[in-house]
């Protein structure tokens, strides 16, 4: 008497898990502020805008100022005068 071992047969499920997670938050609606305020934020960004423009302008007149001065150290150290 042959038993033949019998295959178990499982099936096999992809579960996929959810997490849901409560997100607090606070609303914040501009038809509160009012015509000052809004007025007041323009103002203090456009003042913020300027003063990066002039940061980045500085730097740039700094790296300008720097290569003159590394392009008259080479003239003078060549010997020759070029001016």
């Amino acid at each position: 008497m042959d038993i033949e071992p019998q295959e178990e047969e499982f099936e096999m499920k992809k579960v996929k898990k959810e997490k849901f997670t409560e997100i607090k938050y606070n609303q914040n609606n501009f038809d509160k502020n009012t015509e000052k305020d809004i007025q007041l934020f323009f103002t203090t960004e456009s003042t913020m805008a300027n003063q990066d423009r002039h940061i980045i302008e500085t730097y740039e007149r700094k790296n300008e100022l720097e290569s003159i001065c590394y392009s008259w150290k080479e003239k003078l150290n060549s010997g020759g005068s070029h001016f």
